[in-house]
């Protein structure tokens, strides 16, 4: 279960708990059990380091057979699940 924090919209209280995703909009605030927002955080500054986009295509890479997205899995060290 993932750790999410989240704000009352009644007293504004904040805090963090434990959720399923399914259930973090149901969480009710721990002082007053109004209801709560999931809030969006990063822990510090530095959650994303400078150029951490470098090694992403621009391009995308268009695969006509099973054999080539094999080879650029294998190339790219990445796996690919098929949708149908």
């Amino acid at each position: 279960m993932p750790l999410y924090d989240f704000k009352c919209r009644e007293c504004g209280h904040e805090f963090e708990e434990l959720s399923k995703v399914e259930d973090k909009d149901s969480v009710p605030c721990k002082e007053c059990s109004g209801k709560c927002d999931t809030l969006i955080t990063t822990r510090g500054k530095d959650w994303f380091k400078e150029g951490w986009w470098d090694d992403f295509d621009v391009k995308p890479i268009y695969v006509s057979s099973k054999s080539q997205l094999r080879e650029l899995c294998k190339k790219y060290e990445v796996y690919a699940r098929c949708l149908d």
